[in-house]
């Protein structure tokens, strides 16, 4: 039996997560959707993604970055591939090292949604887990 690989999602902005969350939809993915990093990282204590796909900044404490932090600290999640996206662009400059730490990928806003879907797609046949 094949199941769908699952992406979660953590997006403040109702607007873009449901246009990302449709878009996912539509390639077949099974989709996870969390409005804040607070529930994403509710949502990774019970659930293994195949693919994490965040904002940076979201509202309350709780950012893109501490979601892929959690990510990598429990051995179910920690080989996760991680994307993080923001228009913010010096921040993302700024956290460069974060990322690369954290290995995650960072993709600016506005994005082209074909290329992030691409993007995800070979993030997900890249995965051996």
């Amino acid at each position: 039996m094949h199941t769908q690989p699952v992406i979660l999602l953590a997006e403040d902005d109702r607007n873009i997560r449901v246009m990302m969350t449709e878009a996912l939809v539509d390639e077949g993915y099974d989709v996870l959707v969390c409005a804040s990093g607070r529930q994403a990282i509710a949502t990774l204590e019970r659930a293994t993604p195949s693919l994490l796909l965040t904002d940076l900044h979201m509202e309350g404490s709780d950012s893109g970055f501490e979601v892929v932090r959690h990510l990598r600290t429990d051995v179910r999640t920690q080989d996760v591939p991680a994307i993080i996206y923001s228009a913010d662009s010096a921040a993302l400059r700024h956290s460069a090292y974060e990322c690369e730490l954290h290995n995650a990928i960072t993709i600016g806003k506005p994005f082209d949604i074909v290329l992030l879907l691409n993007m995800i797609a070979d993030l997900l046949a890249a995965d051996v887990r």
